[in-house]
């Protein structure tokens, strides 16, 4: 439900309207194995109006702080190494501030609604569809900073706290225990004890309606290969 069709007479005169389009790609892991192929539809955000969007910037996790914690956490057994990756993030995220609305073009349309038949009724002449965006839609300038904001406030109910030298190294101290989340938009690298995953696993799923979850000692993140053993971590990016 991350839009709403629209009759077109009903859209605002001055409201922001977005053309948009439908990309498929296949992606990769790090090793280059096939891992699944990709489509998203985006909005054009370059259509917008900067100025109504001052606040648009996402931080991401620096590298020396995603090193930084591989290092901290290498020979710590106690904690199991774990990857999140939260899918379409940006269309789980609400939408705020003036309505922005996305119009979607005919070869696009004939598919939603042969999905969506009572659809039908909104389509218009030209067999175009006019929808309002309810969630940040991929392409829009500001879906990166609410997406994170989204993000943040959920991790902040959990009891985490974003550390001084980098807002995206999350932490949450429980007695002798330091738990560590990297967030790198939608992907997150987690180092905690195995009642704390199972924990987070449960706080990702009732916030996210799909994610997928590995505790593994070897993991695919951001590109590179990561694995732990014997008081060591190896990163490598050998297929790029």
């Amino acid at each position: 439900k991350a839009l709403k069709p629209v009759y077109k007479k009903d859209v605002p005169e001055d409201a922001e309207v977005l053309t948009s389009h439908m990309f498929v790609v296949d992606k990769f892991d790090a090793n280059g194995e096939y891992d699944k192929k990709k489509a998203r539809m985006v909005s054009h955000g370059n259509e917008q109006n900067a100025e109504l969007h001052p606040n648009k910037s996402s931080p991401t996790a620096a590298i020396h702080s995603l090193l930084t914690v591989l290092a901290l956490y290498a020979g710590k057994t106690e904690y199991q190494m774990g990857k999140v990756d939260i899918k379409g993030a940006f269309v789980q995220t609400p939408m705020t501030g003036p309505p922005i609305y996305m119009k979607i073009s005919k070869n696009i349309v004939k598919y939603i609604v042969e999905i969506f038949p009572e659809y039908t009724k909104y389509v218009t002449q030209e067999g175009t569809l006019y929808t309002r965006m309810l969630k940040a839609m991929y392409g829009c300038v500001q879906a990166s900073r609410l997406w994170f904001e989204h993000l943040t406030k959920v991790l902040q109910e959990a009891g985490y706290k974003a550390a001084g030298m980098d807002e995206c190294v999350w932490r949450r101290v429980d007695g002798k225990k330091t738990h560590v989340i990297v967030v790198y938009v939608d992907n997150l690298l987690i180092f905690a004890t195995k009642k704390e995953m199972e924990a987070l696993k449960a706080l990702f799923v009732k916030n996210f309606r799909w994610i997928t979850m590995e505790v593994t000692e070897k993991v695919s993140y951001l590109g590179m290969q990561i694995n732990r053993w014997d008081n060591q971590v190896e990163v490598g990016m050998d297929f790029f």
